[in-house]
């Protein structure tokens, strides 16, 4: 699927749009191009059928939507989590317009 090969695309345009745009006014134009370049990145990709999903920190693991990257052990001072919570997202998931998991 095409839309997948543009991933590694959106993905490095998400993490430069949450990097502090930099004190010059060059910098701040530049961050704004980028804002700009990813939420018309965006429109494209919706407009396909295409829509992201996330899971935010304290959802239970769904082994359907979400892929284990890392599983952490609690340590002695770590307040108690119930199994399978979800700690942290390190990217959205893709579905396409039939729902299929993409990513």
């Amino acid at each position: 699927d095409y839309i997948v090969k543009l991933l590694p695309l959106i993905d490095a345009m998400r993490e430069a749009t949450q990097q502090a745009p930099a004190s010059t006014p060059r910098g701040e134009e530049m961050h704004e191009s980028y804002q700009s370049l990813l939420a018309k990145m965006m429109e494209l990709f919706e407009k396909y059928g295409y829509k992201e999903f996330s899971a935010a920190c304290g959802d239970s693991l769904d082994p359907k939507l979400h892929q284990i990257s890392t599983v952490l052990e609690p340590t002695a001072d770590a307040e108690p989590v119930t199994e399978g919570t979800i700690l942290l997202t390190a990217r959205s998931g893709v579905q396409d317009e039939n729902n299929k998991i993409l990513r």
